[in-house]
């Protein structure tokens, strides 16, 4: 009973750094690649730099998270994953590595850190 404990701990642990490693690089990558070509905008077009560069990085997280199957309601024990969580946490992943870790430790856990 005790190994179960600990193993489900140690995987809910995985869970959440793997997810915070997702959102950090899917927000790097998306500053990066797709920041650098949208300053090329002509100035007249640079109000929508932030709404493109949000939204892209949404669409990469929910596809990442749709394609390996991420859900971070998992970590809320006897919850399976779901087509809604994976939608969310995509779009967490997307919104960044602090949106991430906010979402985790107020809402998943407690507000415990």
């Amino acid at each position: 009973m005790e190994t179960e404990l600990a193993y489900k701990l140690a995987s809910a642990v995985w869970v959440a750094l793997l997810a915070v490693a997702l959102a950090a690089a899917i927000e790097a990558l998306a500053e990066f690649l797709l920041g650098m070509w949208l300053d090329f905008l002509p100035p007249t077009y640079q109000h929508l730099k932030t709404p493109l560069m949000k939204s892209t990085a949404a669409l990469v997280g929910v596809l990442v998270a749709v394609r390996y199957w991420l859900d971070l309601f998992t970590l809320i024990p006897d919850v399976p994953p779901t087509e809604v969580g994976v939608v969310i946490t995509g779009l967490l992943l997307g919104r960044g590595a602090t949106a991430v870790h906010d979402f985790i430790t107020d809402y998943l856990l407690g507000g415990k850190e």
